[in-house]
């Protein structure tokens, strides 16, 4: 199944009790994903790019496919908040 335990627990008919008790015992929590615009490019030598130990994730540049025929002056920033 290609969902979230929590979900696929619900309609995978026959599933033994102890795995469906263990499937209900994760944990889930939901983040925010920012998608932002940008006049001219921020960074482009990647497409996703890690930014371990910031309080954002991680910056996917979104005309990353077409980087090479044209410049598109767009980039997306995906943010998982992920401290309290």
């Amino acid at each position: 199944m290609a969902t979230p335990k929590f979900i696929t627990r619900r309609i995978v008919e026959g599933l033994p009790g102890k795995q469906s008790e263990a499937m209900h015992q994760i944990r889930y929590i939901p983040y925010p994903v920012v998608n932002l615009i940008f006049d001219k490019p921020v960074f482009n030598r990647g497409y996703d790019t890690w930014c371990p130990g910031n309080t954002f994730t991680d910056i996917v540049v979104a005309n990353w496919v077409f980087a090479s025929k044209q410049v598109i002056p767009r980039n997306t920033t995906f943010s998982a908040v992920t401290r309290r």
